[in-house]
């Protein structure tokens, strides 16, 4: 039987050290770059008075941004770099003096190793909002202690209704999400057991009032009155 000679100690140290690097080397992965470049509906960003945009780049598997970078809205382009190859979300968002006013979304975003990706002319268009919506009665006392059951509203945007929301009538509030920008008029009315509308209420928010604050969600108190007639 013929026995293998085994390597000189020196030999082995040397295998294992190239067999490491060789495994480092596999490993190590080059990062890459996302450039994005975006346009207003007034092809300026003067003509919206945005100030500042932010680009925030998400994994799918986090809450927060893995990488995020601000510029002046007149520098028209911004790039992130040292980014880990993968598919991200980048959300971008134009501020006017502070107050988030615009906004773009790109769902699907590939970064390759070592390369630039681009993300080209997007819309910065004003931002939809959430309405966080309560009411208030005329004195003290709840819904069953008013008579009413249940609360609609009535969604209208630059003069046309977009929604009609049911809600049944519960301490709290009612959020209505995804309200689009201009002039917001929201109509109240409150019905009672048997589906008869016995109290209204109505807010009005003129062009750009509703869009101007800042917050990400718009909390409005609508105050009720009781229905005078047979009608509301």
């Amino acid at each position: 039987m013929t026995r293998l000679k085994s390597f000189p100690a020196h030999l082995k140290t040397g295998l294992m050290l190239a067999g490491f690097l060789a495994v480092g080397c596999a490993d190590e992965v080059e990062p890459g770059a996302l450039t994005v470049t975006w346009r207003t509906a007034g092809l300026s960003c003067a003509d919206g008075a945005i100030t500042e945009v932010r680009a925030q780049l998400y994994s799918f598997s986090g809450t927060e941004p893995v990488a995020e970078g601000t510029v002046e809205c007149d520098a028209n382009s911004l790039r992130l770099d040292d980014l880990k190859p993968g598919g991200y979300s980048l959300v971008l968002q134009g501020f006017q003096d502070g107050c988030w006013t615009h906004g773009a979304r790109r769902e699907q975003i590939t970064i390759r190793a070592d390369d630039e990706t681009e993300a080209i002319d997007l819309p910065l268009d004003r931002r939809r909002r959430a309405v966080k919506l309560s009411w208030a009665f005329p004195n003290e006392g709840g819904c069953a202690e008013q008579g009413v059951e249940q609360i609609e509203v009535e969604v209208a945007v630059r003069g046309t209704i977009t929604r009609v929301v049911p809600s049944l009538c519960r301490p709290g509030s009612l959020m209505i999400p995804d309200v689009a920008p201009g002039s917001l008029f929201l109509t109240l009315l409150a019905y009672d057991v048997n589906g008869t509308a016995v109290m209204r209420g109505q807010k009005a928010f003129v062009e750009g009032a509703f869009d101007e604050i800042c917050e990400d969600v718009v909390e409005v108190e609508v105050p009720l009155t009781r229905c005078v007639g047979p009608t509301c």
